[in-house]
């Protein structure tokens, strides 16, 4: 799983990342450029790359989608299994049209022994910046029913042999390798399933570091 992330990185990101990915360089809205949360929590802004009408844009929105339990309960959906979004309809549609970008420079796991809880950083060799796969839908503002606000959830796959170092429950964040970004964006649905899969534990590197 990921629940807890760094994002130490300015924006607009520079033209080579775009260039060795692939697409071109996002639009940036007025709202963008105020983003500057780094040590990200779950329902906290989050910065993303998305597909638009006329081509891709930065934007930012609530880490969280709220999935309803009956009788008036829900809980945040902050991760989503690969597993479950290739079963239910609901959640493949959903990443059928609303793809996104989540780039992040680092992303936490904790490690429990007895009752001690030791933090880790995991980052990607080589890559500054990295970007995990996820999907977003619309829902109402909780504060202003009127309004609608976007809402992102990260999708998870198996762990590999680095991340079950610190995870035992063998979850990890999709991280997509820059080659494979363009058509996770752009192919249809079973191209971007497809691409839902383990990053090479070679690739990762792993510190003991506090958010």
């Amino acid at each position: 799983m990921c629940g807890r992330f760094e994002a130490k990185f300015n924006i607009p990101f520079s033209k080579s990342i775009w260039e060795i990915i692939g697409i071109p360089a996002p639009e940036m809205p007025d709202k963008v450029v105020e983003y500057k949360q780094k040590d990200v929590r779950p329902t906290n802004n989050i910065l993303v790359i998305k597909k638009t009408e006329n081509g891709f844009a930065y934007d930012v929105m609530k880490w969280g989608i709220n999935v309803p339990l009956g009788a008036g309960k829900e809980f945040l959906m902050i991760n989503s299994k690969t597993e479950n979004i290739k079963i239910k309809t609901i959640w493949k549609n959903t990443l059928t049209k609303n793809p996104v970008l989540i780039p992040m420079t680092g992303f936490y796991e904790w490690k429990t022994e007895g009752k001690t809880k030791t933090p880790y950083k995991f980052t990607v060799k080589d890559k500054k910046i990295f970007f995990v796969a996820g999907y977003f839908r619309l829902e109402k503002d909780k504060k202003e029913p009127e309004k609608q606000i976007e809402c992102a959830t990260i999708i998870t796959t198996s762990g590999n042999d680095l991340t079950r170092e610190i995870h035992p429950n063998d979850r990890s964040p999709v991280i997509l390798d820059y080659g494979d970004i363009h058509n996770f964006m752009n192919e249809d649905i079973d191209v971007r399933l497809s691409l839902c899969e383990p990053f090479p534990a070679k690739e990762m590197s792993l510190t003991q570091s506090n958010p």
